[in-house]
């Protein structure tokens, strides 16, 4: 079996016309008008408050919404 370089590789699928298909990233759109409460911030950045399960974060931003 022969083995090819990334470079040989892509030499070849240009020469017969082959290319990936690359999807585009999520992006959130931000809307700062919107009329919804901000919840208050009180974890404050401190991520070690003492105490096991006294704080609990998650992270949303992966949930792809309308």
């Amino acid at each position: 079996m022969e083995k090819f370089s990334s470079v040989r590789v892509a030499k070849l699928r240009r020469m017969v016309g082959l290319r990936s298909i690359v999807k585009k990233k999520f992006k959130v759109p931000t809307d700062s008008t919107h009329k919804f409460s901000v919840p208050e911030n009180i974890l404050d950045c401190d991520f070690k408050p003492g105490t096991l399960g006294a704080v609990w974060v998650s992270d949303t931003t992966y949930i792809k919404t309308q």
